[in-house]
């Protein structure tokens, strides 16, 4: 199986540096939290 996160870091790092790297990574991270959410508060 292919992994698409080194491509798209790689992508992120040539186009605007570590920085926008880091802040892409902090959104998904929010992104994924907030996809969860609705899922544990069913119980």
């Amino acid at each position: 199986m292919i992994s698409l996160g080194p491509f798209v870091a790689s992508a992120v790092v040539r186009l605007g540096g570590y920085t926008p790297l880091f802040l892409f990574g902090g959104l998904l991270s929010v992104l994924g939290a907030l996809a969860v959410a609705p899922i544990r508060s069913v119980r």
